[in-house]
């Protein structure tokens, strides 16, 4: 009997955190921006916080390039939670400004600091958690600055 006891307790030590997370649904997140223009644009991230800061959401680079008619995740993460919790489309900076690439004279007009410009969605609902926030330069989203002449 001594010897099943010692058994059941090591087994009930593996086992038991396993179906207490595995209750726990995961979600998958990004946040993506698509730029479906003919231009190369810059996204340059400004925060006041330190990246080193285990538990603070931020993005790994302070600058992201997003090639003419592509896509670049500027942050993914999988825990535990439900999707429903990033449909507010945070931003982990304090904003995000752009510049177009080659180019000192065209700008983009769309604000990507307004987390209402942001599309939620979510995918596989009945399978999994993933869901993303997706913002969308277009071409019409890009125009000419007047450039003073000395």
């Amino acid at each position: 009997m001594k010897g099943i006891n010692k058994i059941k307790l090591p087994l009930i030590g593996v086992l038991l955190p396993f179906v207490l997370t595995s209750c726990d649904p995961n979600v998958e997140y990004q946040q993506v921006v698509q730029n479906s223009s003919e231009h190369g644009i810059w996204l340059i991230m400004h925060d006041s916080y330190p990246h080193d800061e285990v538990y603070v959401d931020n993005y790994t680079q302070d600058s992201f390039y997003v090639a003419p008619n592509s896509e670049t995740v500027l942050y993914a993460i999988t825990r535990i939670g439900k999707p429903g919790e990033y449909s507010n489309c945070d931003l982990y900076a304090d904003s995000i400004t752009t510049r177009v690439e080659g180019y000192d004279t065209l700008r983009v007009t769309s604000n990507l600091n307004d987390t209402y410009s942001w599309v939620f969605r979510e995918f596989d609902r009945d399978k999994s958690g993933r869901c993303e926030c997706r913002f969308i330069i277009l071409d019409t989203d890009i125009e000419t600055v007047n450039v003073a002449q000395p």
